[in-house]
């Protein structure tokens, strides 16, 4: 991606343009066991709530007639609906992001994601861009309640051992509010600049299928663990390989509106479920949008979605997510 392309939701896909099996961010359990990190058993998904707004109910909003058919995970028990967003760390400054990451926690978001690139992804591609990792170590000592995470990280950019030690360390620095975000990689501009060999789509999806293992593995010798349940989501729409690692180990997955795209994949999903013997429901579904998207959620529920997300830039226009926090607290 080089450019803004004319449909501004575009912006916010992070899809490369080579393969049928794609990942985004650039996005030790045995098939149909979950994720084992930290001390929460396999399967078991954290879902924060603010204490001072008390728990919320499961949705149930009617479908309008225009909705896709709705995947085998949208019958089943949800966990609660929330919603968060995405500041990007390009044509902006330090001081900018983290007044963006402030409100956005202050006004109630559920989650506040950085990405994880080196290089503007779209607009002026010479503008200022801050590294996504560095970044959230601020974020977790600015905020207080949301979870926090990188949508998604590059696999291929860091040792799979550091970066478990880098989420469980930055676990503790948030109290325990830390996603531990992965995909395969796909911008190339990073692989070439900072010396990391970009290859082909089948080789990185194949180091990340080894490398989930090995990230689990060393989150389980390390000490102290986490302090938080830290899920496991993986950021990816391909069919064959991607949604298959979902299935087989994470506890959350982030793929890109519309609603037509997310019930094609939310399938194929529940199937790859089905194949490796995980209930689907365990899997928390987290959806990324645009801000001309963030109108009548229930289009995203009644598919079984559980998490939105909204993109923003400076100058981090936060009124998007207002309004999905307002149909959120609307629904409890």
């Amino acid at each position: 991606m080089t450019s803004c392309p004319p449909d501004r939701a575009a912006c916010f896909r992070e899809t490369p343009k080579r393969s049928p099996d794609r990942t985004t961010g650039g996005p030790c359990a045995a098939p149909g066991g979950g994720s084992t990190i930290g001390r929460r058993p396999c399967g078991a998904v954290r879902h924060t709530d603010r204490t001072e707004r008390g728990p919320r109910r499961t949705l149930v909003i009617p479908s309008s007639a225009a909705s896709p058919p709705a995947p085998v995970c949208a019958m089943m028990p949800r966990m609660t609906f929330k919603v968060g967003c995405q500041l990007q760390p390009q044509a902006t400054s330090v001081a900018a992001l983290r007044d963006a990451w402030r409100r956005a926690d202050a006004m109630g978001a559920d989650s506040i994601w950085i990405w994880d690139h080196f290089f503007p992804l779209f607009g002026d591609m010479e503008a200022t861009h801050f590294e996504g990792w560095t970044l959230l170590s601020a974020m977790a000592a600015d905020t207080e309640h949301a979870m926090l995470g990188t949508m998604v990280t590059g696999n291929s950019y860091r040792n799979p051992e550091l970066l478990a030690d880098m989420a469980r360390t930055l676990d503790h620095l948030s109290g325990g509010r830390m996603y531990l975000a992965v995909g395969a990689g796909w911008f190339e501009k990073d692989y070439d600049e900072y010396g990391y060999e970009f290859g082909t789509v089948a080789g990185r999806l194949r180091r990340l299928e080894a490398d989930l293992p090995r990230m689990k593995k060393r989150l389980a010798a390390l000490n102290p663990p986490p302090v938080g349940p830290m899920p496991l989501l993986i950021g990816g729409s391909g069919r064959t390989i991607t949604l298959r690692l979902v299935a087989e180990h994470a506890d959350a997955w982030n793929c890109f509106g519309p609603p037509e795209n997310v019930a094609e994949l939310s399938a194929i999903l529940d199937d790859w479920c089905a194949k490796v013997g995980r209930d689907p429901s365990e899997i928390e579904r987290t959806v990324s949008i645009g801000p001309d998207d963030v109108e009548d959620v229930g289009r995203y529920v009644d598919l079984g979605v559980d998490h939105l997300v909204v993109g923003t830039g400076d100058p981090f226009d936060l009124g998007p997510l207002e309004r999905l926090i307002a149909q959120r607290d609307a629904l409890d």
